[in-house]
């Protein structure tokens, strides 16, 4: 009968790596006596046995690309999250010699598919994919090649799921706009006066929602409420300096609502410097210990987190699981639910290794 004891079990028990473990147990060095010793009778106990697949994997590469923007300036608060997540589930994996290819790609539409053509024509494979989802028909016509050649992907910050075979997505997106709109309402259950929403993207299928999502809960809320979108996504300077101007000539403004996390940045920058902090309302996007201060001395009211960390690690551990077919994906989607971070819990949600323990 095959045991159904896992590397898993034996590291969690421990308190090790399975990578660790897994080196352990056929004698590939990198760990002390001590912890070989504890890794085999913890095993014997547990009656482990070890699985032929799993040998065959260590000598065979599986490259996953990672087709991502490079986590500097504002793209680092968002995406060096994910690609946090995607390094820890690497790190686990490393007895299985999984070959992680990371491939720079703006967020913009073109300049991804441009870099996922480029993937398919070159000589060197790959075994699996991870990217940025997108709505957008372009896009949409190069995943399909991808799944008509078997290569597994997963597509992270997703707003719907795919209906392609071997695709898995990732949606954090959800209720990300309605969960901003209710921390609103809670605050100011009547609202009159203005309202700016710092909207990103308008070409962006998941901020797009978000602004949907919000305005609708408001306007049905509150119909006097005005609302003012921005979008100045790609110029930070040039947002703050719009940004400057409108909370100096408006007085009747009574909140602010940021879609990205360089805005969300952004936005606290600008009110804690004109001495607005506590007197407006400010929702936020993701959480990262820059904003910490801002959560501190009341410039930033509330944010909405969305599992970056999270979503990268799971999209190596079900690419890995989809090649190896070690375990049975029965899902094309995976959803994240998305939590509201105010003061008391920021720094928690800062700490991705403690989520990353309780998810």
């Amino acid at each position: 009968m095959k045991s159904s004891v896992k590397l898993k079990d034996i590291a969690t028990n421990l308190n090790l790596s399975i990578g660790t473990v897994q080196r352990a147990l056929h004698g590939k060095g990198g760990y002390s006596e001590e912890t070989r010793k504890r890794i085999l009778a913890e095993a014997s106990r547990l009656n482990y046995t070890a699985n032929p697949l799993a040998s065959a994997m260590r000598r065979s590469e599986i490259r996953i690309a990672v087709v991502l923007p490079e986590p500097v300036n504002d793209n680092k608060y968002f995406f060096q999250y994910i690609w946090k997540g995607i390094t820890k589930a690497q790190k686990e994996l490393e007895a299985y010699n999984v070959i992680i290819e990371p491939i720079y790609a703006d967020t913009t539409e073109d300049e991804s598919c441009k870099v996922l053509r480029t993937l398919l024509e070159r000589e060197t494979p790959i075994h699996g994919l991870i990217t940025n989802a997108s709505g957008k028909d372009l896009f949409k016509s190069v995943m399909k090649k991808f799944a008509e050649r078997s290569i597994p992907a997963f597509m992270l910050n997703a707003v719907s799921r795919t209906h392609e075979s071997g695709i898995c997505t990732a949606n954090a997106n959800g209720c990300v706009g309605k969960l901003g709109a209710d921390i609103f309402l809670a605050i100011h259950p009547r609202a009159e006066g203005k309202l700016l929403i710092l909207g990103g993207s308008r070409e962006s299928e998941r901020q797009s929602e978000r602004i949907n999502d919000f305005s609708r809960r408001l306007t049905e809320s509150c119909p006097l409420l005005f609302l003012q979108e921005i979008h100045v996504y790609t110029n930070m300077a040039n947002l703050k300096t719009l940004l400057e101007e409108y909370l100096c000539k408006f007085n009747d403004l009574i909140g602010i609502y940021a879609v990205s996390a360089r805005e969300t940045l952004s936005m606290c920058e600008i009110v804690n410097k004109l001495g607005l902090s506590g007197k407006i309302t400010t929702i936020g996007t993701d959480v990262f210990p820059e904003l910490l201060p801002y959560f501190e001395n009341g410039t930033l009211t509330a944010s909405v987190y969305q599992y970056p960390t999270q979503q990268g690690y799971l999209g190596v551990k079900t690419v890995f699981s989809t090649i190896t077919k070690t375990e049975n994906i029965k899902t094309t989607e995976i959803v994240l639910p998305t939590a509201a971070v105010f003061k008391s819990n920021a720094e928690l949600f800062c700490n991705e290794t403690a989520l990353m323990n309780i998810t």
